[in-house]
């Protein structure tokens, strides 16, 4: 049986962030995107992302390292299955709201957080996470982006394995974008649904509904689970 030295299991610990650091800047570049059609030479790619060669060259190795690139025999960058993942509508939104500044600082205070039992978030942005969202738009758009990315595949597997037969009126509370409404009254035709949501993600997931074909058994309530909730659901 292979035993992990601990202090090489624990450097891989304390060198996570950068990993996922080095993951985030290559969505926010646009790495796969770029490379999705065809293979490209670091030349090439750093022409199309607009990034500095000798830069780049670095940030690949260590996407190659990670199994997220590969070079071919002609010396030119391919997407992993892996890496496929970080194409736009897929995790791309995801790993860049990781390394977004506004999600990623406040971790640094996770330590004072758990002495005090103060939210990290909220004491280095002067607001609770959903407040702040509230007054930044664009940041919010983001983060339900990048959850309704992250909940895609177990609200996929909700869907097919329970059973909701017997329900008539189902409810996602906080539901975001409506990736579970979606998923669940997509397969399940006899079904109506409510997404209780604040108003930053209701929006986008009205369109989500509409490209859905789902729209007419769901309806958008607005409003805040921390004081209320929808009645009349199963």
């Amino acid at each position: 049986m292979n035993q992990t030295d601990p202090a090489e299991k624990l450097l891989q610990l304390l060198g996570g962030k950068w990993l996922a650091a080095a993951v985030s800047a290559a969505a926010s570049l646009g790495i796969a995107d770029a490379l999705i059609k065809s293979p490209l030479t670091l030349e090439g790619l750093a022409e199309k992302i607009s990034a500095e060669p000798d830069a780049l060259r670095r940030l690949m190795r260590v996407l190659l390292g990670e199994d997220l690139i590969i070079l071919n025999s002609e010396s030119r960058f391919e997407l992993t299955e892996m890496g496929d993942l970080l194409v736009s509508g897929e995790l791309r939104e995801l790993a860049i709201f990781v390394g977004s500044p506004f999600s990623w600082d406040p971790w640094s205070a996770l330590a004072d957080s758990v002495r005090t039992g103060e939210s990290a978030f909220a004491k280095h942005h002067g607001n609770a996470l959903f407040d702040y969202l509230d007054q930044h738009s664009d940041h919010a758009a983001l983060y339900h982006q990048a959850i309704d990315e992250f909940s895609k595949r177990e609200a996929e597997a909700v869907a097919k394995l329970y059973d909701f037969s017997t329900a008539r009126r189902v409810a996602d509370i906080g539901g975001g974008q409506g990736r579970l409404l979606v998923e669940v009254l997509s397969r399940w035709k006899h079904l109506t649904g409510v997404l209780f949501e604040r108003p930053t993600a209701t929006e986008r997931a009205a369109v989500s509904f509409e490209k859905a074909g789902i729209a007419d058994r769901c309806e958008v309530q607005i409003g805040d689970f921390l004081k209320e909730l929808p009645d009349k659901v199963d």
